[in-house]
């Protein structure tokens, strides 16, 4: 029975240890892959077409809420907390 939980031990440690072999081998390919092509083909920053506005950020947008949809929001929440009390 000694035999056979050593023979176990030691397949499963050869499986554990392939698996993180092939993990850390597989991060090691891809960092190289992306530092080779950023190097080689370092790309054009994307320019947003001429008549198209960027994005504003999170404090431009909180701002831009409607009061109603805030409203609505605010009753929902209410209810939610009427009804888990």
């Amino acid at each position: 029975m000694d035999a056979l939980l050593a023979q176990g031990l030691e397949l499963m440690l050869y499986g554990m240890g392939f698996v993180l072999f092939f993990l850390v081998l597989l991060v090691l390919a891809t960092s190289l892959m992306s530092v080779l092509t950023l190097r080689f083909f370092p790309g054009e920053p994307v320019q947003p077409p001429s008549g198209v506005s960027p994005a504003p950020d999170d404090a431009e947008q909180h701002d831009q809420v409607p009061p109603r949809v805030l409203a609505v929001i605010r009753a929902a929440i209410e209810q939610h907390r009427r009804r888990h009390r």
